[in-house]
Protein backbone atom coordinates (compact mmCIF):
# COMPACT_ATOMS: atom_id res chain seq x y z
CA UNK A 1 0.00 0.00 0.00
CA UNK A 2 1.20 3.54 -0.69
CA UNK A 3 1.58 6.19 1.96
CA UNK A 4 0.66 10.11 1.93
CA UNK A 5 3.29 11.78 -0.18
CA UNK A 6 4.73 14.54 2.22
CA UNK A 7 4.05 13.20 5.61
CA UNK A 8 7.23 12.33 7.55
CA UNK A 9 8.58 8.52 7.15
CA UNK A 10 6.00 5.92 9.77
CA UNK A 11 2.68 7.09 7.95
CA UNK A 12 1.28 4.25 6.82
CA UNK A 13 -1.89 3.42 4.29
CA UNK A 14 -4.35 3.54 7.54
CA UNK A 15 -2.37 6.55 9.28
CA UNK A 16 -2.90 8.64 5.99
CA UNK A 17 -6.42 7.52 5.23
CA UNK A 18 -7.53 8.83 9.02
CA UNK A 19 -5.25 12.01 8.29
CA UNK A 20 -7.73 12.81 5.33
CA UNK A 21 -10.72 12.19 6.67
CA UNK A 22 -9.61 14.42 9.85
CA UNK A 23 -8.56 17.47 7.37
CA UNK A 24 -11.42 17.17 5.42
CA UNK A 25 -13.71 17.49 8.68
CA UNK A 26 -11.52 19.80 10.05
CA UNK A 27 -12.53 22.27 6.67
CA UNK A 28 -16.37 21.44 7.04
CA UNK A 29 -15.98 22.22 11.00
CA UNK A 30 -14.24 25.75 9.96
CA UNK A 31 -16.69 26.64 7.37
CA UNK A 32 -19.48 26.34 10.20
CA UNK A 33 -17.87 28.93 12.01
CA UNK A 34 -18.01 31.37 9.52
CA UNK A 35 -20.20 34.41 10.03
CA UNK A 36 -21.75 34.34 6.97
CA UNK A 37 -22.39 32.05 4.50
CA UNK A 38 -20.10 31.19 1.35
CA UNK A 39 -18.60 29.05 -1.06
CA UNK A 40 -15.61 27.11 -0.35
CA UNK A 41 -13.56 24.83 -2.15
CA UNK A 42 -11.38 21.92 -0.29
CA UNK A 43 -8.81 20.61 -2.06
CA UNK A 44 -5.57 18.61 -1.60
CA UNK A 45 -3.80 20.55 -4.72
CA UNK A 46 -2.59 16.53 -5.87
CA UNK A 47 -4.40 14.97 -9.05
CA UNK A 48 -4.97 11.42 -8.94
CA UNK A 49 -6.20 9.76 -12.10
CA UNK A 50 -8.84 6.78 -12.11
CA UNK A 51 -6.77 4.53 -12.95
CA UNK A 52 -4.41 4.93 -9.98
CA UNK A 53 -7.80 4.64 -7.98
CA UNK A 54 -8.27 1.19 -9.28
CA UNK A 55 -4.49 0.53 -9.34
CA UNK A 56 -4.67 1.51 -5.23
CA UNK A 57 -7.80 -0.88 -4.71
CA UNK A 58 -7.14 -3.66 -6.65
CA UNK A 59 -3.83 -3.91 -5.11
CA UNK A 60 -5.09 -4.08 -1.27
CA UNK A 61 -6.84 -7.14 -1.92
CA UNK A 62 -3.80 -8.87 -4.18
CA UNK A 63 -5.79 -8.32 -7.62
CA UNK A 64 -4.91 -7.18 -11.06
CA UNK A 65 -6.89 -4.16 -11.72
CA UNK A 66 -6.53 -4.97 -15.59
CA UNK A 67 -7.92 -8.15 -15.49
CA UNK A 68 -10.95 -7.02 -13.65
CA UNK A 69 -11.94 -3.50 -15.69
CA UNK A 70 -13.26 -3.17 -19.10
CA UNK A 71 -12.38 0.63 -20.42
CA UNK A 72 -14.82 1.35 -22.79
CA UNK A 73 -14.23 3.90 -25.28
CA UNK A 74 -17.16 4.87 -26.05
CA UNK A 75 -17.89 6.22 -22.12
CA UNK A 76 -14.79 8.14 -21.94
CA UNK A 77 -15.46 11.66 -21.87
CA UNK A 78 -12.44 13.87 -23.72
CA UNK A 79 -10.74 16.17 -21.71
CA UNK A 80 -11.85 19.30 -21.87
CA UNK A 81 -9.01 20.77 -20.05
CA UNK A 82 -5.60 19.30 -19.65
CA UNK A 83 -5.56 19.50 -15.95
CA UNK A 84 -8.07 19.25 -12.72
CA UNK A 85 -6.48 20.05 -9.81
CA UNK A 86 -9.03 22.17 -6.93
CA UNK A 87 -6.87 25.28 -5.87
CA UNK A 88 -8.49 25.89 -2.20
CA UNK A 89 -6.89 29.87 -2.18
CA UNK A 90 -8.60 32.67 -1.61
CA UNK A 91 -8.80 34.57 -4.66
Amino acid sequence: MRTLRGRGSGCGPELASCARRCRRAEAMWQMLQQPSPDDYVIATGETHAVQELCEIAFAGVGLDWEKHVVVDPTLVCPAEVDLLQGDDSRG
